[in-house]
């Protein structure tokens, strides 16, 4: 499959005409699938200088959606005369010093007298001069007017500018591959009103000369379509164009005893480019080809490719050598770049900040969402308990007589509660004073050996007497007492064994309990002032003497057994 990049469109600005190209590379090619002319609209120029980069864009986002163009990054080429490309050599330095130095040395130049400017460099060759070392340095610079004017373009097309480069240093990167190591090769880079020439000795930039001479303006542009002329032509290249390049040959010179120039490459946009490069040929008695495309560039159906490579070889270079520059992973030659550092430092990070700036978004819009629902949540929640906080204040009466009513249950279940305490105290059984009364009512000749009461209804008294005659009186005094009643004999019978010699009777009364009829056998007069205090502070308890004495007769009840 093959290996392909992203689109990029290179847009080469001129006063005259602003070409656009959108390619790719595609295995190591330059596939161009979009290529054309625009009409620069009226104020997009100031001359040489790009005036309004607003306007221009505006006429470059027509130009895309007329080709159907989709690349959204470029890469501009600044016009001839607007940008100055130079070789200097300066001692070695970082790059942050470099820059300042090469700033100093541009601002030198008159074009750019009392005007903020935007320079690049990028080192041509390190070398040794007497044990320093030095610097080869080509640099290029321009006004920050028209970088700026560059990015207001490209943002006004909807463009992400990543590139803004003077012509001379992409046409020397687009014939990278001519130069051959062996020889001393010329670039002319011929413009309208402006001619740079590089020479390369063994592939390495030693001259970068300008001179301001070009093509007449009156001569015929070429276009992508129109084949060059086939008849005799008597077209004559400027008289100056051939005594500047021999002016830059001989200071090559000079500079270089004993090395010459070998051939010449010219990169021009002009019909009649091939018989210009025959004219400076015979001028300068050097070889002289025309820079046309290599193979590795390949143009769209609608292109004649004959025609272009003649008619507009300057163009087809620098979109070759921007594609060189922007696509490719390898070290580019000469890669400088107008733009700030500011605007160029995060570009190799963009995709990762977009990504970012995306999953930020989405993250953004789901708590944006989440926090709509939870707001309605939290409104249905607020209504929701509006709504019980109304009911509860209409059940508000109901609950304070729910509470009355809960406050009378309560004080009547004490006042029930405190009369069985105290019926259940009446009715309880004074084994003590039961006791007494019985040892009371027995005759001095009979004993209580044993009183038992089963299930705390019945009384059975078992002891001993020496008469029998006075157990019925016992028994009726008993059936007179207020604790017994029905008392019965239940056996009679003789023991000799328990006093021998004496007349010993074993008895046994069964009776029952009489249960709270009578009060505690106290004076009459101190019951009589006990009922009134009772009745006075509705005190469940008696006298709190006999209440304890009763309390621990009453833990005996029930089985319990006593013995005299």
């Amino acid at each position: 499959m093959a290996s392909q990049s992203d689109y990029l469109l290179a847009i080469v600005l001129s006063p005259k005409r602003v070409t656009a190209a959108e390619l790719r590379l595609t295995d190591g090619e330059v596939e161009v699938s979009a290529l054309g002319d625009i009409d620069p609209p009226e104020g997009a120029f100031d001359g040489s200088q790009v005036a309004n980069g607003e306007i221009l864009g505006r006429a470059i986002s027509e130009f895309m959606a007329e080709k159907n163009v989709t690349a959204r990054k470029a890469v501009m080429f600044l016009p001839e005369a607007a940008a100055i490309t130079q070789l200097i050599k300066l001692p070695s330095m970082p790059r942050e010093d470099l820059i300042g130095a090469v700033r100093a040395v541009a601002e030198r130049y008159a074009v750019f007298a009392e005007r903020s400017i935007a320079v690049d460099c990028a080192v041509a060759e390190e070398l040794d001069e007497d044990g320093k070392q030095m610097l080869s340095v080509l640099f290029a610079a321009s006004r920050d007017a028209n970088v700026e004017q560059c990015q207001e373009c490209a943002r006004a097309a909807g463009l992400e500018l990543i590139s803004v480069e003077a012509a001379p240093a992409a046409v020397a990167r687009a014939f990278r591959d001519r130069f051959s190591p062996s020889e001393v090769v010329a670039l002319a880079v011929i413009g309208e009103t402006k001619t740079d020439v590089m020479i390369f000795d063994d592939g390495i930039c030693r001259i970068c000369y300008s001179a301001n001479i070009g093509l007449p303006e009156q001569t015929e542009r070429g276009d992508w379509m129109t084949p060059a002329p086939s008849e005799h032509d008597p077209f004559v290249p400027p008289p100056q164009l051939y005594s500047e390049l021999t002016h830059c040959f001989r200071f090559f010179q000079n500079q270089f005893p004993r090395r010459a120039v070998h051939r010449v490459i010219i990169a021009v946009d002009h019909p009649k480019a091939e018989a210009l490069a025959s004219h400076l040929a015979e001028q300068l008695q050097l070889p002289v080809e025309l820079g046309r495309p290599g193979r590795r560039l390949r143009l769209p159906t609608d292109v004649n490719e004959g025609a272009a490579a003649v008619s507009r070889a300057y163009t087809l270079a620098l979109i070759h050598g921007s594609a060189l520059s922007a696509l490719t992973e390898g070290d580019a030659l000469f890669p400088i770049n107008l733009l700030p550092e500011v605007s160029t430092f995060w570009l190799p990070a963009r995709p990762y900040i977009k990504a970012s700036v995306i999953v930020m978004a989405v993250v953004l819009a789901l708590t944006v969402i989440w926090a709509l629902s939870l707001n309605k949540k939290i409104t249905r929640k607020e209504q929701t308990q509006a709504s019980l906080g109304a009911q509860i204040a209409a059940l508000e009466p109901e609950l304070e007589a729910l509470r009355a009513a809960q406050a009378t249950e309560i004080a009547l279940r004490s006042e029930v509660e405190r009369q069985t305490a105290r019926l259940a105290k009446q009715r309880a059984v004074r084994w003590s004073q039961i006791l007494v009364d019985v040892a009371a009512r027995l005759p001095q000749d009979m004993w209580l050996t044993r009183l038992a009461s089963p299930d705390s209804s019945k009384i059975t008294l078992t002891g001993i007497a020496t008469n029998r005659e006075t157990i019925p009186n016992a028994i009726e005094s008993l059936s007179t007492s207020p604790y017994l009643s029905n008392a019965v004999l239940g056996s009679l019978a003789k023991d000799d064994t328990y006093a021998p010699g004496r007349n010993v009777i074993r008895y046994q009364i069964k009776a029952k309990l009489l249960r709270g009829l009578l009060p505690p056998p106290l004076q009459a007069e101190d019951a009589s002032k006990s009922e009134a205090a009772e009745a006075e502070t509705g005190s469940p308890l008696e006298a709190e003497s006999d209440s304890a004495s009763e309390e621990q007769a009453d833990a005996t009840s029930g089985a319990q057994e006593e013995e005299e």
